[in-house]
């Protein structure tokens, strides 16, 4: 490649790039490449996850992310890489010959590639391969998709890198000379130190915390310090200052953990409490190395339906579990995956039509994560069959007993046959975990009256505690999966 050409593609590269940071938000929603290096941990954490139970549905999310691998590997440059390109060859080898004895073999070359990964500066590879291998403008827009996404999923915020752009190319005129060393500036950003940062949230809190001095969120530990209040310059109204301290690469990063992480666990009250809505949460700082930044928050207007009591009470479940958990520091991917597809089918009515099938079918996703069979829709498909066979056999004795010829009154009746048949009484079938839940859940609602809330005994979360409690005090005992009452 010519001077000529490279000097062309270091000027298209350097401005760009502004379009991802600056103006263009549809180009940076728009990338073609994700980042490899999330590809590579996605890939591995879920065939962990496949290790430790053998599950269809994580099979086929494993399959679907070893497609995405191969074609990124396919169609950008970093198989040329000098110091990643021989493993990523031997990876899209094994890729391409997919099977169940080859899935081991990938494995261990993928968690071998992330190893050597997480020691390379990956920012310093594609700017390499842009000097090297990009011959066109389009080549540089495919070695741009894939930089821009290693540097948001090595942590750092589109306002810093707009920030960092604006700081470090703001001549309108560049000289041929001065463009290689431009261009190498990008290299400094894969070094990725990160730095702390206090952030302080101005917020209205629930009701139910007014009195909670500390709240620890996904080992996050927020203090409340309402003395403090006197720092933020913008805000006026009643509230609480929550401060935390974040590890971050840059100052919006910080922000953007601190406020998401408790936003997200306080959503789940506006749907008991009113006085908490879309503007609870008022304005942050962030303090970096002493310097104050002040940030308004602005969130859109949710529209949340109308509660039933049953729900209110399931929500109100899933938050004391929640707080439990989060004292005594496990960290519970189901309880956040319940959580979320609580937030998502709640604020349905605010989506447009067309991703509203989107969002349920990610819900119910969500929710079938914790169904232990191979498909609930499978297991939904046999409730039905069996229920549609039942209603057959029923029209079927119907339609006996229709047949029986009408008889008049004072009309004799000789028996063809009779017999005496000894039998004893059998007791009801024993309950199994599944059973006795169902048994608790549908308890009593034959007594309600039509159109109105059925409730059973206790809530989904609560009654699988119910039965640990019987079992624990010695009312009930397990034997091969049956549940046994004992004399007490």
């Amino acid at each position: 490649m010519n001077d000529n050409r490279r000097e062309n593609n270091y000027k298209y590269f350097i401005y760009a790039v502004r379009e991802y940071f600056l103006k263009d938000k549809d180009r940076l929603d728009s990338r073609k490449f994700s980042s490899f290096k999330l590809l590579i941990d996605d890939y591995i954490g879920l065939d962990n996850q496949i290790r430790d139970e053998k599950n269809d549905k994580l099979e086929r999310a494993r399959a679907a992310l070893a497609d995405n691998i191969l074609f990124y590997i396919s169609n950008t440059f970093l198989k040329f890489s000098d110091i990643l390109g021989e493993d990523i060859s031997s990876l899209k080898e094994m890729l391409e010959k997919r099977g169940d004895s080859i899935e081991e073999n990938i494995y261990y070359i993928a968690k071998a590639l992330q190893k050597k990964i997480e020691k390379t500066n990956l920012i310093k590879i594609w700017i390499e391969l842009l000097k090297r291998k990009a011959t066109c403008y389009d080549d540089v827009d495919i070695i741009l998709d894939c930089l821009v996404s290693e540097l948001l999923y090595m942590g750092y915020s589109v306002e810093y890198l707009g920030e960092w752009w604006k700081e470090s190319f703001s001549k309108d005129e560049v000289n041929r000379g001065e463009l290689e060393a431009l261009v190498n500036k990008f290299i400094h950003l894969g070094i990725d130190v990160l730095k702390g940062y206090e952030v302080l949230i101005y917020i209205q809190l629930p009701q139910k915390l007014d009195t909670v001095k500390e709240l620890k969120v996904h080992k996050i530990s927020y203090h409340v310090q309402n003395e403090r209040k006197n720092e933020f310059v913008n805000v006026n109204q009643a509230g609480s200052v929550l401060v935390t301290q974040i590890n971050a690469l840059d100052k919006y990063k910080a922000i953007e953990l601190a406020v998401s992480n408790i936003e997200n666990y306080l959503k789940i009250y506006q749907f008991l409490d009113n006085s908490i809505n879309d503007k609870s949460l008022k304005s942050c700082i962030v303090y970096d190395r002493g310097v104050k930044s002040e940030k308004e928050m602005h969130h859109r207007k949710s529209n949340i339906r109308e509660l039933s009591h049953r729900e209110k009470e399931d929500i109100e479940d899933l938050i004391e579990l929640r707080k439990n958990n989060n004292l005594i520091g496990i960290e519970n991917p189901n309880i956040m995956d319940i959580e979320n597809a609580i937030n998502t089918i709640q604020r349905l009515p605010e989506y447009t039509k067309e991703n509203r099938l989107l969002n349920l079918w990610s819900s119910m996703e969500n929710l079938a994560r914790f169904y232990t069979g191979k498909s609930i829709i499978n297991d939904g498909y046999k409730v039905l069959e069996t229920k549609i066979k039942l209603s057959k056999k029923e029209s079927k004795k119907l339609e006996e007993v229709e047949n029986i010829p009408e008889l008049q009154t004072g009309e004799k009746i000789g028996f063809v046959n009779k017999r005496t048949v000894e039998q004893e009484t059998k007791p009801l079938s024993l309950y199994n975990d599944n059973t006795l839940l169902k048994a608790m859940e549908i308890a009593g609602n034959e007594e309600y009256e039509p159109g109105m809330e059925k409730k059973g005994i206790g809530t989904p979360a609560t009654r699988a505690g119910v039965l640990e409690t019987l079992v624990s005090r010695g009312y009930i005992v397990r034997e091969k999966k049956k549940i046994i009452p004992t004399e007490r």
